[in-house]
């Protein structure tokens, strides 16, 4: 009798060479979607987020550089950055599937999707440190209240 396939959250894959063991965990999932970690030898080295169209995500930033593949999908990444004037402005930039870049290390930033995506992340040095920047963050729960009152996509 053949088992139904495994969630990725019971998920656990060991290399061929046996040499360590790859573990994947939802450690998230809500209406938004789903953030999966995925661990080598119990080190945290990718972040798998799969957003549904119309929610966001975000408004964080990272003390080393972020590294983001979108997989599949449309998605705007937003991000907060100096204007040369002693203020902030707000960037955005649509990225489709294959879309690779990087985010420079303390910059705020946040993904709003535009269809369903997955977007595979890494940290350089590992690990996934982070902090919320208030004024992204405030922009990205507006974008949620208004989703939810049925504006905007």
């Amino acid at each position: 009798m053949r088992r139904p396939p495994r969630r990725p959250r019971d998920c656990m894959l060991t290399t061929i060479a046996s040499e360590g063991t790859f573990r994947a965990d939802v450690i998230n999932e809500d209406a938004r979607g789903s953030i999966t970690l995925i661990k080598y030898n119990n080190v945290e080295i990718y972040t798998l987020s799969r957003t549904r169209r119309g929610y966001a995500r975000g408004g964080d930033y990272h003390p080393t550089a972020q590294h983001a593949l979108l997989l599949d999908g449309e998605a705007d990444w937003t991000t907060k950055i100096p204007d040369g004037k002693g203020g902030y402005e707000f960037v955005t930039r649509t990225h489709e599937p294959g879309s690779d870049f990087v985010i420079a290390p303390g910059v705020p930033h946040s993904l709003e999707a535009k269809t369903d995506c997955t977007v595979l992340m890494w940290q350089e040095g590992g690990g996934f440190e982070k902090g919320i920047d208030a004024e992204l963050r405030e922009r990205v729960l507006a974008l949620m209240r208004g989703r939810d009152r049925g504006e905007g996509i």
